[in-house]
C-alpha cells in the first residue's frame, strides 16, 4: 500500500522475515546492495558505517549506465525496530526524511515507509515508483531467505 501524504508519502508492506531479518536487510552493506532500488537499477557499491550521525553513501546504477550517488546520514537507529535517516542524491538536492518501522506480526514483520520532506508533486510520484521497486526486490529476497 502507497499512500501520498501532504508532504511525502507512507508504504506499507508486510514480509516473510523476522523483525530483525529485515531489519538486517535494510543496515548490512552486502544485502542492501542484493535489493536496493527500483527494477532496472543495481547498487555497485554501499560506504559508510553503521552509526548515528554517519553517512551511508549508495552508489546505484541506472540502465542507462549512469551512477546516482544517494547519501543517507543516519540520524536514529534502533535495532530492530526503527531506522530514521536523511536522504538526498548528491549534493544538489535537499535533504528528506526517512523513517522505516519494522513490526513483528506472526510470522511476518510489517515494515512502514514513511517518506517526508518531498519537495514536489513529481518527486512525491518519483520516490513512490522507487520504493515500490525497492519493497518489490526486498520482498522476494526474504521471501527466498526462509
Amino acid at each position: 500500500m502507497i499512500e501520498n501524504l501532504a508532504d511525502g508519502l507512507r508504504v506499507v508492506r508486510r514480509v516473510r522475515a523476522t523483525r530483525a531479518d529485515a531489519f538486517d536487510a535494510w543496515v548490512n552493506p552486502t544485502r542492501l546492495r542484493e535489493w536496493f532500488g527500483p527494477r532496472g537499477t543495481r547498487v555497485v557499491a554501499v560506504e559508510g558505517e553503521l552509526a548515528v550521525g554517519s553517512d551511508f553513501r549508495l552508489n546505484v546504477q541506472r540502465g542507462d549506465g549512469r551512477i546516482d550517488q544517494l547519501h543517507w546520514r543516519l540520524r536514529e537507529i534502533v535495532a530492530p525496530e526503527r531506522l530514521v535517516f536523511g536522504w538526498s542524491v548528491g549534493a544538489a538536492e535537499p535533504e528528506s526524511t526517512v523513517t522505516v518501522k519494522f513490526t513483528a506480526a506472526g510470522e511476518m514483520t510489517e515494515i512502514e515507509l514513511v517518506h517526508s520532506g518531498v519537495q514536489t508533486a513529481r518527486d512525491r510520484e518519483m520516490f513512490a515508483s522507487g520504493w515500490d521497486g525497492c519493497f518489490a526486490r526486498l520482498e522476494a529476497i526474504l521471501h527466498l531467505a526462509v
